[in-house]
C-alpha cells in the first residue's frame, strides 16, 4: 500500500486485516479487509479508534453524537448491547454511514429555510465539505435547480446528491471491471451499483434521478466516466479508486513541446534575426527593421534570415519541455487548499522557472546569435558545430547570468499573464463550457508573450551584447555601464517592437500547437511532464495526511 509499516497506521490496519489477532490473515480475513477499503474505512477508524485497540467505544460515539436527538435509538441498533465494535466489523461501515448522514443534517439545518434550500446554498455547503465548485459543476447545478417547480432542492435530494458524489470513485471502479469495458450507465444500472456500494440508501430511485439531473450534460439517458468525473476530479473528498488519466510517454511529450516550440521559431525567426542586428549595432545607426531587414535580403538573401534557425531547432526541445514543465509543477505546487496562487507564489513560480530554463536556453542562444551576426563586417562565417567546439562547455554559459535576468522577468510576465487570460480574460473566445477556444489559445499566448517581451527588453540587450562576441566584456554591470556611457539609453530599447512582435506570435504559436496536438492526438491522456493534484499532495503532505483530512471532514471528527 506504499505506507511506512513502523507507523501506528500501518499497525492498525494490520490489526484490522487480522480479525482474529493471532498474529497471521487468512484469505477470507484477506478478502474481509479488501471490502472494508471498498467502504473507505481505514483512515476513519485511524480518526475514530483514538486508543489503537481496533475498537470504538459507544462511550466515544454517544459523545460525538450528543447534539443529535435520535443518538440513543441509532446507537442502541448499532451496539446492541455491547460497550464496543470492531473497526474491522461490517457494523462499523454503518457506523460510518450514521456519522455521514449526521455530518449532512447538520450541514442543512445551517441554510434550509421552509426546508429548502437555494442552489448557491447548495455550491456552498459543496465548497464547506471540500468540493471544489468549479464553473463545470456550478453551471450544472443551477442548470438541476432552475428545473424544479420551486427552483430550490428538498432535503432528500440533496442527502441523495451527496451520497453520490462521493461514491464517483467506487462507481469508477466497478465500471473498470464490467466484462463489457462499457463506460456508460443506465438508470438501472446505476440503482444496481448505488445499492451496492452504499446498502443503507434510502430512496435510490430519487438519488439516480438526482445524479442523471446534475451530470448527464448531454441528456443521453446515460452517464459516461467523464460525465461522472466531473464531481470526482474536483472534489478533494474522492476517496479510493481514483483513476487518474494516462499520461503521454517522455518521448511523446517531448515531442510535443519540440514541434510546438520548432513551430512557434520558424514562424518568427526573421524576426528574431533583425532583433539581434538592432541590438547589436552601434547608436549611430538610426536604421530602424525594416531597414536592417532589406538589407540583409540584399545583400545575404532572403534564407539568410533563417541562418541560425538550425542551432535553434536542436535546443528547442529540452528548452520548452523544461519551461512547461516547470511552470506546470511550480504552480501546481505552489498553489493553496482551494487550488489559487497568490501574488508571491506566483512570483516564486516564474522566478523558479526561468532559473530552469536558463540552464537549457543558453547555450542554444549564444550559439543562434553568433550565427545570426554573420553576414555582418569583421564577423567569420563558421557552422554550428564549428561555434560550438570555439566556444566549449564553458563559453557554451557566456552570458548565463545575462539570461537568467532575462528568463526570470520573462517567466514570471508570461506564465502569469498566460494563466490569467486562458482563466479569466473575458475577452478571449471560448467553448461551452468555458474553456479557451484554439483561436482564444492563440490570443492568450500572443498577448502574454509581447507583454513579457517588452518589458523585459534591457534585460535582453544586455544579453545579446555579452554573446555576440563583437565586444568582450567583465560581465553584466560592465555590459550595461559601457553601454549606457557608449550608446545612451537608446540601446537598452532597441528592437523592443521586433521583439514584442517575435514573441508575441512565438508564444502564441507556440502554446496553440501545444494545446492542439494534445487536444487532438493524446486527448484522454496528460502530459508526461505535468504534475497533477495528487502527485503534489503525496509530494507536499504525504498521502496519509491528505487522506486523514478527507475523513475528518466527511465524518465530522476534530
Amino acid at each position: 500500500m506504499g505506507i511506512d509499516p513502523q507507523t501506528p497506521f500501518a499497525q492498525k490496519i494490520a490489526m484490522m486485516a487480522d480479525i482474529d489477532q493471532n498474529g497471521t490473515i487468512t484469505f477470507d480475513e484477506y478478502s474481509n479487509f479488501a471490502q472494508l477499503l471498498d467502504h473507505d474505512v481505514l483512515y476513519a477508524a485511524f480518526l475514530i479508534d483514538t486508543d489503537n485497540d481496533g475498537k470504538v467505544e459507544r462511550k466515544a460515539m454517544e459523545q460525538l453524537l450528543q447534539h443529535n436527538i435520535n443518538n440513543a435509538s441509532l446507537l442502541d441498533s448499532l451496539f446492541q448491547g455491547s460497550s464496543s465494535m470492531s473497526v474491522g466489523s461490517q457494523t462499523f461501515v454503518r457506523l460510518l454511514h450514521v456519522l455521514e448522514d449526521d455530518v449532512l443534517a447538520k450541514s442543512w439545518g445551517t441554510v434550509a429555510v421552509d426546508d429548502q434550500i437555494t442552489a448557491s446554498d447548495l455550491l456552498g455547503i459543496l465548497s464547506d465539505h471540500g468540493f471544489v465548485s468549479n464553473e463545470k459543476l456550478t453551471n450544472s447545478v443551477f442548470r438541476f435547480v432552475q428545473r424544479q417547480p420551486t427552483q430550490t432542492i428538498s432535503q432528500s435530494q440533496f442527502r441523495a446528491l451527496f451520497k453520490v458524489l462521493r461514491r464517483v470513485p467506487q462507481f469508477e471502479k466497478l465500471l473498470l471491471k464490467r466484462q463489457d469495458k462499457k463506460n456508460e450507465l443506465t438508470k438501472q444500472e446505476l440503482a444496481a451499483f448505488l445499492i451496492q456500494v452504499n446498502p443503507n440508501i434510502s430512496n435510490p430511485a430519487e438519488a439516480v434521478d438526482v445524479c442523471f439531473g446534475v451530470f448527464d450534460t448531454d441528456t443521453s439517458n446515460t452517464l459516461s466516466l467523464s460525465e461522472m468525473r466531473m464531481a470526482h476530479d474536483n472534489s478533494v473528498l474522492s476517496s479510493g479508486g481514483h483513476t487518474k488519466k494516462a499520461k503521454m510517454s517522455t518521448a511523446q511529450s517531448l515531442m510535443i513541446g519540440a514541434v510546438s516550440g520548432a513551430t512557434g521559431s520558424c514562424v518568427v525567426f526573421p524576426i528574431y534575426k533583425v532583433k539581434t542586428r538592432l541590438q547589436s549595432i552601434p547608436s549611430t545607426d538610426t536604421r530602424g527593421a525594416f531597414a536592417q531587414a532589406r538589407e540583409i535580403v540584399q545583400k545575404e538573401g532572403f534564407f539568410n534570415l533563417y541562418r541560425g534557425l538550425q542551432a535553434e531547432l536542436a535546443g528547442i526541445g529540452p528548452v520548452k519541455a523544461s519551461a512547461l514543465f516547470a511552470n506546470d509543477m511550480f504552480r501546481t505546487m505552489l498553489k493553496d487548499k482551494d487550488g489559487q496562487l497568490g501574488a508571491k507564489e506566483e512570483l516564486m513560480s516564474g522566478v523558479g522557472t526561468g532559473l530552469i530554463v536558463t540552464a537549457f536556453y543558453c547555450p542554444q542562444e549564444i550559439v543562434t546569435i553568433r550565427m545570426q551576426m554573420q553576414g555582418m563586417p569583421g564577423v567569420i562565417d563558421q557552422s554550428m558545430m564549428q561555434i560550438v567546439k570555439e566556444l566549449g562547455p564553458t563559453g557554451l554559459y557566456n552570458g548565463v547570468g545575462a539570461t537568467a535576468l532575462r528568463e526570470v522577468p520573462f517567466c514570471v510576465i508570461h506564465f502569469s499573464t498566460y494563466n490569467w487570460l486562458k482563466n479569466n480574460g473575458t475577452f478571449i473566445p471560448r467553448n461551452e463550457q468555458g474553456i479557451p477556444t484554439n483561436g482564444g489559445l492563440v490570443m492568450c499566448g500572443l498577448i502574454a508573450g509581447g507583454v513579457a517581451a517588452g518589458l523585459d527588453t534591457p534585460a535582453d540587450t544586455i544579453k545579446t551584447r555579452l554573446q555576440n562576441g563583437k565586444v568582450e566584456y567583465k560581465g553584466i554591470v560592465d555590459c550595461a555601464v559601457k553601454t549606457w556611457q557608449t550608446d545612451g539609453a537608446r540601446p537598452f530599447y532597441s528592437g523592443v517592437i521586433p521583439r514584442m512582435l517575435m514573441c508575441g506570435p512565438k508564444y502564441g504559436t507556440i502554446m496553440f500547437v501545444k494545446e492542439f496536438l494534445q487536444r487532438y492526438f493524446f486527448p484522454d491522456q496528460e502530459n508526461a511532464f505535468e504534475l497533477d493534484q495528487e502527485d503534489v499532495d503525496i509530494i507536499r503532505r504525504g498521502r496519509v495526511s491528505e487522506e486523514l483530512r478527507k475523513a475528518r471532514a466527511r465524518y465530522g471528527v476534530v
